[in-house]
């Protein structure tokens, strides 16, 4: 859901702006600490995401780039990669 109202915001915003290159989209997760599993699922989630959305042609024509970092399970961490 998250992603989906992420996507969902992008595009509204880029209704407006002309884009050039590579739509860069931000992931931050868990890719390590207590909750790692949940972490890899919302991993794999989104990047099924990026691969429907650029079989289908992109965003306003332009191709979207998936950038994850890793928040250790750890909230200011979290806060920090943001």
């Amino acid at each position: 859901m998250r992603i989906l109202a992420l996507l969902t915001a992008v595009l509204l915003t880029l209704s407006w702006q002309p884009a050039v290159g590579a739509i860069k989209l931000g992931l931050n997760y868990p890719e390590t600490g207590r909750y790692q599993e949940e972490g890899l699922q919302q991993r794999l989630g989104a990047y099924l995401a990026i691969d429907e959305i650029n079989a289908s042609g992109g965003i306003l024509g332009q191709p979207v780039e998936l950038i994850t970092r890793n928040t250790r399970s750890d909230p200011e961490r979290g806060a920090r990669t943001t």
